[in-house]
Formats: structure tokens, C-alpha cells, sequence
């Protein structure tokens, strides 16, 4: 089955509006499609603003401050509907970035297709 271009930008634009806020985490196994958290967040979630870039292609941009994650190593992000709870749309794992210091400042980008 191949979704029509105007489909691909209706669910894009779902996308935008429900999947709002990107948690980081320290946990590092593999991904499970059937779990609805990261494996071992860290910290708050922190609401974004996702942006559409193409036709069905979406930008999850934070930026974040090593205050909020000193000394620490982020192995994974994950993409949420809600600041606890919800559903999670995708997780991704990472090489670590860390230990952060707190005079760091840093930023993740995740970039969603809908095919």
C-alpha cells in the first residue's frame, strides 16, 4: 500500500499537534515497539514545537542545557503526547553523549518520516 502525498501530510500534521515533548534518558538496550517508555529516563520532558519539513517529514528539535543533566551520559530520546504518561511515538538510541557538565548546552534533532 502506498499513502497518497495528501495523506502522508494529514498524518504529518497529526504528528505536530499530538507528539509534543522529547524526554531523554541514560538507558541504552535495544528498542521493543511495544514498550511506552524509555528505559531509563532522565529528568523532565520538555515540550517542542515539532516543525513540518517536505511533504511527510517532521523535525524534533531541543535544545538543552547540561544543568538539568549533570554528570550524567544520555544514551536515548524519546518522542511523547504528554510530559508523564501518554503514548510514545519512537525512541532512538544513541552513542553516549556525556558525562555532561553543567556549563554544557546541547541539542538533539530527530527527524520522523511518515512513508
Amino acid at each position: 500500500m502506498t499513502m497518497t502525498e495528501g495523506a502522508k501530510t494529514a498524518a504529518a500534521t497529526y504528528l505536530t499537534s499530538t507528539y509534543t515533548y522529547i524526554g531523554l534518558g541514560v538507558g541504552g538496550d535495544s528498542t521493543n515497539p511495544n514498550t511506552n517508555e524509555l528505559d531509563a529516563p532522565a529528568g523532565s520532558r520538555v515540550a517542542i514545537t515539532p516543525v513540518i519539513s517536505g511533504l511527510s517529514s517532521i523535525d524534533y528539535k531541543m535544545t538543552f542545557s547540561g544543568s538539568s543533566y549533570t554528570g550524567l551520559t544520555l544514551k536515548e530520546a524519546g518522542i511523547f503526547s504528554a510530559s508523564s504518561g501518554g503514548t510514545m511515538l519512537t525512541r532512538v538510541n544513541f552513542a553516549g553523549i556525556g558525562p555532561i557538565s553543567a556549563s554544557e548546552s546541547f541539542e538533539i534533532i530527530i527527524t520522523v518520516e511518515v512513508e
